[in-house]
């Protein structure tokens, strides 16, 4: 290492200064940290030199060849020419070294791999005229407070002569030049620099550095620092996911990102991929922002949290232009850890946890309850019993777990917590030429319901090296196989406690065993005989090289490949359901027994070319221009094949099926080339300035419309800058920053919310009937109206932000944006005279995202407590501006305009109708104001107990006239929270996740009493205690729910309405985190031992009466797959 920073002193004597500054720094923190512990590696390395008339300088490589020491002095008062000679075998370091200086004034000091060679007071090699001029300088550092500053570097500019300051920051050098300059440096403090001008004390008071300054962000195709932005950029640093149980990235920008909805709407184990908007819903298409990582498209779950250094959230025109027409929707930029120059690192992570829901709800589950309530339901409606009086006699007087069974599904599906770990081994390091980073990963994570889980292997490789001066190479490969059992979990709600969970002594499965139930299954002989398994194996490699062909110019080159295959296998076997009391097979599973396999591959080829330039003129003016060129290929081929009839449920396989064999085959591809370009310029950074360009070409539409220039353009102010403003000593930074510009979005997709590739051609689809000769022929028709003039949607953004720093301690930023998009490709209407065809495609919508947001963290520090607070909340306001007129689509969440898109569209409830005499003055008014004497309110099967609508046309009665807007899916607010305390060796961490002004839905299954046939299905407790019971007065004004019926035949009470909307708004305590720091780790040769107990998504404050409030933004049900509370141990040790 000595000798690569000779090399590197001829070329920028500067830099090698600073390098070894910076060593000497770390080196002496350490010595004031460990000065106590004896040094282990000096201890037991034994070292054989044998060398004659050799210079020290060579003897010092030497050693330094045979071990890991690494000396530090300065050739300006250190003589290493001198020659001495030396003979030691198998000796300790410090005999070596006594042996070396044997005779001479040399001293030093070892801090295990370390050696420092001390400067004397009289030391030959060090002229007499310098000596002469040399003193002795002293004194003392504080804080702004006064406070004393132990462990702070002083060391003498230039050099790497220096000290630290003792427990009350005091500090002595001896022998400095009276011209030498002292420069005090300390962690989180501004370093100074203070010439000593003959002077023989000085004092010095430290003031906190500002935070955020010199921070560095990843921006499009480069980085830059955060200070000199001009585009409205969220990052999140690999310390803020330190250690967190995160099985998929997509869920780790919840609370930390600003102007970032996350919304984790199906927790399984291996599908907890989440939903991201970026300012709200931008399309009435694909709304997903793009994710880049490390320059490559790719999915956040191709990605283990352990390998993330950093994410950029580029959320205004003027940060994602740079990728035009696939930034519409916000560009995440995801960087992978690199390696660092220095020996070997070796890190390892590991946790082990325990998942279980977060909420769970309570059913009937005393099955003679249950029927009475059944029973109930059909009287209500003027219908026969369900179940016989008998039956529910002899549940009441009988409790066998499979003749008479009451069986909590419920519970059996989230009654037991589910384990899950997960491992991480990374090594890194590098020397001047070259750089790794190699780790891998193993997630295993087990389903709070029986039978899911999901276990992934991941590998991520990061290596880069010189082959000259100004020629790099590298490449970033990584790769991820993932397998996971599937189940149908929402089954259990179409259950009822009858059902027994045991099996008959014989092994049979049971049926309901009461008869009269409707067709039920048994969630044991379903999860027991059926088989869903996935598998999904993800490569991503780039290769790429950078090439500096003069100073400020440089070329790079960059390919890569993202491969992507995803294999499904389902097979249902038979298993029967017994009524063991009739012992009749009631129902069989299976009935044939069908096998069905799917494999679905793609890959993406990506060539991208920069030239970037960055000059200085004038030492005032900093320009930096980028250039360049962008080719992607994408390819999908999908296969699925099925059969049935097998010998068994054991041979799954395609071929042991015998009867009725299927196979489907398709193929798709887009292409994408662009050439895009970006200025930057900066007047002594105070007044800033950004161009971006991007010139799209796409296969998705037809010639004369493939291309789009997309631009955008940002200005920001430092003000702080300014002379002016800088009498304002608590103000460290402050700018303002506006920005404009211009994207496009191709992602169209079809009424099935597929991607539609082909939106311009006319696509032909085989097996359509035609009528020839008088019989029907199977042919080949075109099943859609094609549009060949559709061009890009284009997305206009306005951005305004401030950012500020106070006090050195307190970072706020804020924004407002607008962002509409016109062009909006959608299926138009048709007259049936067309033909039953599929709508053309058009650009025809508009859709508006307004709004601001703000964002401020502190960080401080009181002796040795160390503590963090930060905050973000963002606001979006959703408006589609343009669409058909007064034409909506999308049946009950419905796209309109002038209201926020998928609004809840639906009757307003106005309570219960709780008396008779208040149902026959409803049924007046409405044969009254409608003129006709056969009219009713609702219908003429309202009873009291009903509930009653708001007439919101004035005619009297209740009909699809009556709907209006109910609810917003797009929430309005969201925030977090995030708190951080350091104590020595402790450390806590807590993160807090909200949204606010987002409504829901809950109906079907789970939420309507048996269900949604009427017949069976789950009852809800509540229904026990809050229904409206007409022959029970006492419950007339007090119910808080509508009688109980037979859904089958009376749904009014089931209307979408706002009866059954939910209010989504929650507080999340989303991360807590204590950890503990084990010291003087080094005396057993590691690094950082780190040991930390983990809880994530511990509480949730809602009113919302599902099981999670975070869903879909169309959920209407209560099946989705529920968020899991985690709590985990783990343990770091990096070596």
């Amino acid at each position: 290492m000595k000798k690569n920073l000779e090399q590197l002193g001829r070329f920028n004597p500067g830099l090698k200064k600073l390098l070894l500054i910076m060593r000497l720094s770390i080196l002496l923190i350490l010595m004031a940290v460990f000065s106590s512990t004896a040094s282990v590696y000096s201890q037991v390395t034994r070292l054989t030199i044998k060398m004659e008339n050799a210079r020290i300088a060579d003897v010092f490589d030497a050693i330094e060849n045979q071990s890991e020491f690494f000396f530090f002095y300065n050739r300006d008062y250190f003589n290493d020419n001198r020659i001495v000679s030396v003979d030691v075998k198998d000796k300790k370091i410090e005999e070596v070294l006594e042996s070396l200086f044997k005779g001479q004034k040399v001293n030093y000091e070892i801090l295990d791999r370390n050696i420092l060679i001390k400067v004397p007071a009289i030391f030959p090699g060090i002229s007499r005229d310098m000596q002469q001029q040399q003193q002795t300088i002293s004194g003392r550092v504080t804080d702004s407070g006064g406070q004393p500053l132990p462990g702070v570097t002083v060391v003498v500019k230039g050099t790497t002569q220096g000290t630290i300051t003792d427990a009350n920051g005091s500090y002595s050098l001896s022998n400095i030049p009276g011209d030498a300059t002292l420069v005090f440096s300390f962690v989180g403090m501004r370093t100074q620099e203070i010439p000593i001008d003959e002077k023989s004390s000085i004092n010095v008071a430290l003031t906190e550095e500002t935070i955020g300054i010199d921070e560095v962000v990843a921006v499009g195709y480069g980085v830059q620092k955060k200070v000199n932005l001009t585009g409205a950029i969220s990052s999140v640093t690999a310390k803020e996911l330190d250690a967190r149980p995160i099985t998929n990235m997509s869920n780790a920008l919840s609370g930390l990102a600003t102007g970032v909805y996350v919304a984790q709407d199906d927790a399984q184990p291996g599908k907890d991929g989440a939903t991201i908007r970026i300012r709200g819903v931008g399309t009435l298409n694909d709304s997903n922002p793009l994710v880049l990582i490390d320059g490559i498209e790719s999915s956040m779950s191709d990605i283990n949290p352990n390998d993330v250094e950093s994410i950029s959230v580029l959320k205004d025109a003027a940060s994602s232009a740079i990728y035009g027409s696939r930034a519409a929707n916000g560009v995440i930029l995801i960087t992978s850890k690199k390696g660092d120059k220095g020996t070997l690192k070796v890190t390892y992570s590991g946790y082990y946890g325990v998942q279980s829901v977060t909420k769970k709800k309570d059913y009937v589950t005393d099955f003679a309850t249950y029927m009475e309530l059944g029973n109930e339901a059909y009287a209500n409606v003027g219908m026969a019993p369900l179940f016989a009086q008998s039956e529910i006699d002899l549940w009441k007087n009988s409790n066998d777990p499979v003749l008479t069974p009451n069986v909590d599904w419920v519970d059996v599906w989230f009654g037991d917590p589910a384990a899950l770990h997960s491992h991480h081994l990374g090594f890194s390091g590098g020397t001047e030429k070259t750089r790794y980073n190699f780790s891998v990963g193993y997630l295993d994570q087990k389903g709070i319901t029986p039978d899911t889980w999901a276990k992934r292997y991941n590998f991520r490789m990061n290596w880069e090296g010189s082959l000259f001066d100004k020629l790099k190479v590298g490449t970033n490969m990584s790769g991820s196989w993932k397998d996971l059992e599937d189940l149908d979990w929402a089954e259990i709600f179409h259950q009822m406690p009858g059902i027994p969970y045991e099996r008959n002594d014989d092994g049979r499965y049971g049926y309901a065993q009461a008869l009269g139930a409707g067709t039920v299954n048994n969630p044991r002989a379903q999860w027991e005989s059926r088989n869903d398994f996935e598998r999904q194996i993800r490569f991503l490699g780039k290769f790429y090289v950078n090439w500096e062909i003069i100073n400020g110019l440089t070329f790079s080159e960059n390919i890569a490949i993202n491969y992507n295959n995803l294999l499904n296998r389902t097979f249902q076997g038979e298993a029967e359901l017994w009524n063991f009391s009739e012992n009749m097979v009631m129902r069989k599973l299976g009935n044939p027994e069908a096998a069905n396999n799917s494999n679905n591959e793609n890959f993406t080829v990506t060539n991208y070319t920069t030239l970037n330039y960055t000059k200085t003129f004038a030492d005032s003016h900093n320009l930096k221009v980028l250039a360049g060129y962008s080719y992607e290929e994408y390819r999908l081929d999908q296969f699925e094949a099925s059969i049935k009839e097998f010998h068994n449920n054991e041979l799954q396989v395609l071929s042991a099926g015998l009867e009725d064999p299927q196979v489907a085959g398709t193929a798709s591809e887009w292409t994408l080339m662009s050439g895009f370009g970006r200025l930057n310029y900066d007047y002594k950074g105070k007044y800033l300035f950004e161009a971006n360009i991007r010139y799209d070409g796409s296969s998705r539409f037809s010639q004369g419309k493939k291309w789009g220039a997309f631009p955008s353009f940002s200005a920001g102010w430092r003000m702080s800058e300014e002379e002016f403003m800088g009498n304002i000593g608590w103000l460290d930074n402050m700018k303002l920053r506006a920005s404009w510009g211009k994207l496009g979005n191709q992602n169209i997709l079809l009424a099935d919310r597929k991607p539609n590739y082909y939106p311009y051609q006319t696509v032909y689809t085989l097996g359509q009937n035609y009528t020839m000769g008088g019989s029907v022929t199977s042919g080949i028709a075109s099943t859609a109206v094609v549009n060949s003039d559709i061009e890009w949607e284009s997305t206009t953004t306005t951005n305004i932000g401030v950012d500020a720093t106070l006090f050195g301690k307190l970072n706020v930023t804020a924004e407002y944006y607008n962002r509409l998009t016109d062009g909006i490709l959608i299926g138009m209407q048709i007259p049936k005279t067309m033909g039953n065809k599929a709508n053309p495609v058009v650009n025809l919508a508009e859709v508006k995202n307004y709004g601001w947001e703000l964002s401020a963290s502190y960080q401080d520090s009181k002796g040795d407590l160390k503590y963090s607070l930060g905050f973000n909340i963002s606001n979006v306001n959703n408006e589609v501006t343009k669409y058909q007129g007064e034409v909506r689509s999308g049946g009950n969440f419905v796209t309109w305009e002038g209201h926020p898109y998928r609004s809840m569209y639906g009757y307003v409830c106005e309570g219960i109708i709780r008396t008779q005499e208040e149902l026959d003055d409803l049924n007046a008014r409405a044969k009254e104001l409608s003129g006709n004497d056969k009219a009713y309110f609702i219908t003429n099967k309202t009873r009291p107990g009903d509930l009653k609508y708001k007439d919101l046309d004035g005619n009297g009665v209740i009909d699809s006239n009556d709907r209006e807007i109910i609810g917003n899916t797009i929430p309005k607010y969201t925030y977090g929270v995030s708190l951080g305390l350091e104590y020595k060796g402790l450390d806590f961490n807590a993160l807090l996740q909200g949204v606010y002004g987002r409504d829901s839905y809950l109906e079907g299954v789970g939420v309507f009493p048996m269900g949604i046939n009427g017949d069976r299905g789950q009852i809800p407790t509540e229904w026990l205690t809050e229904r409206y019971i007409p022959e029970d007065p006492s419950t007339w004004e007090t119910a808080t729910l509508p009688r109980i019926v037979n859904i089958g035949s009376h749904q009014d009470n089931y209307r979408f309405s706002t009866f059954w909307k939910q209010d989504a708004s929650f507080l999340r305590v989303k991360s807590v985190q204590l950890g503990y720091t084990v010291p003087n780790t080094m005396a057993f040769g590691v690094d950082r031992i780190r040991v930390y107990l983990s809880g994530e998504n511990l509480l949730t404050f809602t009113n919302f009466e599902g099981y999670d409030p975070e869903r879909g933004q169309n959920a209407t049900g209560i099946t989705e797959y529920p968020l899991q509370k985690t709590i985990t141990m783990g343990v770091q040790i990096s070596f």
